[in-house]
């Protein structure tokens, strides 16, 4: 033991000076390796906002989300107890609505007599007035021993003066407490008048009853004024923007704005509280793959309790985030975050591209390439001696540069005001269209500047339809006749916008001819045959082709093979023939498995809602 311990003492102090010995080695490389690191200057700009952005997105993130989902839980709480506020008042005032036609009818002069003789013309006479004036959708009448006398009931959807009439005599409201209570001539603190549910059929009718007197206060019968509570759950759905759905005393739903086979029963966990403590409950619902949350209260009328009333909105996605929701959105704002550096570094590395690409630009102009422009530094010294050097070497270019951007300026202003008003539902169809029309005039034999002429008219092929006005331009059904004739006016604001543009006065063919057709039917101008410029007959087939293939507001894309008919069937009416066997002949070469298709000419089919 001891001999081990003498042995290994100096191998510890050899391994312990071996290391030592390597780290005073190491250590001077690394310092030096540190001090020549070459960090780039837009590293050095952009590193420190990095830092600090990093710190700033941990905490902002962390509160703002706080604050947006503790803001948003309250104002959703808010809207639903808000929503359940309205509901229950609307109740309230649906019933008064009864009240106030049940009295109307009880004191009418005759009605007590004839309800007690049975005298069913009478009553329509003198009552049916009444329901019309105060839209009531159903009305009752029960002779003194509970026994129904005549029914007035409205349809949904019919006139409002339109009612069916019944008088089957038969005894179907005699049994419910609430009718009982009237013909008993019961009192309770709240008066004569109660109120009821009864199921009569599919259907179920809120209603409100009253007795009627007679001569010397004699009870002769009953009224039932009532309404389908379809029918209230459609109203109180229009007065409050919530779904709405009513419940019995169990908590079985009996109508509701929603499906009713989709609303599931009430539990006893949100029953409980509301019937023990006469306050409301929420639940949650999730229908169609969207989740709700439930206001349930007390459905009282006349003080009494008929059931539970739902009251339901669409449950905010800020509500309760679960913790992946809380990560994804750090993460999301995280990316942007990075996003706005990379940005940053582009926009740093452009400020330092100058000081890196001098001597590159100093080369180049001296081989004659005086297209190359450097921006002066805003600083005194030989940088920027050296780049006011360069740029008086290109002044005689500056001078030519400067007429083109001034012609390119005033087209930008065409395209500006152009694209203030394109169409919603066409996206990219400018750029698709003039595509395929310079590929088909390139089939054709146009060239050179020609070609170059023609795409700049097929991407301004619809500019004119900034004068029209949005309701008729986005329209999503079909254009009346007035209409049509607006619409049928942008090729002349075409030419009228674009004939003030010298260098695009070259392109107006395609945007002020574009509609005409070969058969002279079109418009602006009723052009026929080959007095119609040959860009715009090239084009019109292309518009029409991209036209009937793609979705828009008015209709669904045409499949392709159809689309080929209606091509085919339009030559020698609404198209150049030549100009659709050219075109026929590059969409076999793209897809031959369309073809073949019968190439008989037919009258043309105008697919265009402009044309």
């Amino acid at each position: 033991m001891n001999i081990v311990g003498i042995q290994s003492a100096p191998l510890s102090y050899k391994l312990v000076f071996q290391l030592q010995s390597a780290m005073n080695k190491l250590l001077p490389k690394i310092r030096n390796y540190f001090n020549t690191l070459r960090l780039p200057f837009r590293l050095k700009i952009i590193i420190p906002f990095l830092l600090l952005g990093v710190g700033l997105i941990l905490g902002g993130t962390l509160i703002a989300t706080r604050i947006v989902f503790e803001n948003a839980s309250e104002r959703f709480h808010n809207q639903l107890m808000e929503g359940g506020k309205l509901a229950a008042e609307w109740m309230v005032t649906e019933e008064n609505n009864q009240l106030e036609a049940l009295r109307l009818m009880a004191y009418t002069s005759g009605v007590p007599e004839a309800l007690a003789g049975g005298d069913v013309d009478s009553l329509r006479s003198s009552c049916l007035p009444i329901a019309i004036n105060q839209q009531v959708e159903a009305v009752e009448f029960l002779d003194a021993g509970g026994n129904l006398v005549f029914s007035m009931r409205h349809q949904p959807g019919n006139p409002v003066e339109e009612y069916q009439f019944s008088r089957d005599g038969d005894r179907l409201f005699h049994d419910y407490t609430f009718v009982q209570n009237v013909l008993q001539t019961r009192v309770d603190p709240r008066g004569d008048k109660y109120s009821g549910i009864v199921q009569q059929g599919d259907q179920v009718h809120f209603y409100v009853a009253g007795p009627v007197y007679g001569a010397q206060d004699q009870p002769a019968g009953a009224i039932l004024v009532g309404i389908t509570l379809k029918t209230l759950t459609t109203h109180l759905r229009d007065q409050t923007l919530a779904r709405i759905t009513l419940y019995d005393l169990a908590g079985t739903p009996l109508s509701s704005s929603f499906d009713l086979a989709s609303i599931p029963a009430l539990d006893d966990a949100t029953l409980t509280p509301v019937k023990n403590l006469q306050n409301s409950s929420t639940r949650p619902l999730r229908i169609l793959e969207t989740d709700f949350v439930e206001l349930i209260s007390p459905w009282k009328a006349r003080g009494q309790d008929l059931g539970m009333l739902g009251v339901t909105f669409a449950e905010p996605i800020f509500i309760n985030p679960s913790i992946p929701t809380r990560v994804s959105t750090f993460l999301f704002v995280l990316a942007v975050f990075v996003l706005i550096i990379l940005t940053g570094l582009l926009i740093a590395n452009s400020i330092t591209r100058p000081l890196v690409g001098l001597t590159d630009a100093s080369k180049a102009i001296s081989r004659g390439e005086l297209e190359i422009q450097v921006p002066a530094p805003r600083m005194n010294d030989e940088l920027t001696d050296l780049t006011h050097t360069f740029n008086q070497m290109v002044t005689d270019l500056n001078q030519a540069n400067t007429e083109i951007l001034e012609t390119y300026d005033t087209t930008l202003l065409g395209w500006a005001l152009a694209l203030e008003l394109r169409e919603k539902e066409t996206a990219h169809h400018d750029e698709r269209v003039a595509d395929m029309a310079v590929r088909l005039a390139s089939e054709m034999g146009i060239q050179g500047e020609e070609l170059v002429h023609l795409r700049r008219g097929a991407l301004l092929h619809d500019i004119g339809k900034m004068g029209i006005p949005d309701a008729i331009l986005n329209k999503p059904t079909e254009l009346t006749e007035e209409e049509f004739i607006i619409m049928r006016r942008h090729p002349t604001y075409a030419h009228e916008i674009l004939s003030r543009i010298d260098y695009l006065q070259p392109a107006l063919d395609i945007p002020y001819s574009h509609h005409e057709r070969w058969d002279g039917t079109g418009y602006p101008q009723g052009l026929r045959g080959e007095t119609i410029p040959l860009a715009a007959r090239i084009f019109a087939v292309c518009d029409v082709w991209d036209a009937i293939t793609t979705d828009r507001v008015y209709r669904k894309a045409m499949p392709v093979e159809d689309a080929l008919v209606v091509i085919q069937q339009g030559a020698g009416t609404h198209f150049d023939p030549n100009v659709v066997e050219v075109f026929l002949r590059i969409v076999a070469d793209i897809s031959p498995d369309l073809f073949p298709i019968p190439l008989s000419a037919g009258d043309g089919v105008d697919v265009h809602r402009t044309g």
